[in-house]
């Protein structure tokens, strides 16, 4: 990827744990993240942009306990079983099209694609995120498969299940 196009979408649960104000009107977070999982790949982002000669960040925080639109339980784990069975190609096809998802992209306010969200720009979403040019490519890449596993599918899952 080259810095312009440079992506970087990780969704995972953090709490706050401390603030600290700062001289210059600034402070500094200390986030609590759940699992070892959650931290190696924060280590490798931070890792991967260790020299980048600008290296802020976008964060963006999303309740997760907010009230949504309830799925039905049985959509919902014949959703869940679809996607982990399907080959990732077509899992993502599935996901592209899938308004629950377009809901979830609603509330986590995705800008990686401008305009309203749809089964196109669903499936924009998913190739900038694993930097793929189409979702057949999701089968033959590994890296493009864990970013899509890791930053995609487990995080709408989690959603859909809250």
């Amino acid at each position: 990827m080259n810095q312009r196009d440079d992506v970087l979408a990780l969704q995972c649960k953090v709490e706050l744990a401390d603030w600290n104000e700062t001289t210059d009107s600034g402070c500094t977070l200390t986030l609590r993240v759940p699992d070892a999982e959650s931290v190696d790949i924060l280590r490798a982002v931070f890792a991967r942009h260790a020299n980048d000669a600008d290296p802020r960040y976008l964060l963006h925080l999303l309740k997760i306990n907010e009230h949504c639109r309830r799925i039905n339980p049985v959509r919902r784990e014949r959703l869940e079983n679809a996607l982990k069975a399907q080959p990732l190609s077509r899992s993502a096809s599935t996901l592209s099209r899938d308004p629950d998802f377009w809901g979830y992209l609603e509330k986590i306010d995705f800008a990686v694609v401008e305009g309203e969200v749809d089964a196109f720009r669903a499936q924009q979403y998913i190739n900038k995120v694993c930097n793929i040019r189409c979702r057949r490519e999701l089968d033959r890449n590994s890296a493009a498969a864990e970013q899509y596993q890791n930053i995609i599918i487990k995080p709408f899952l989690s959603w859909l299940r809250s």
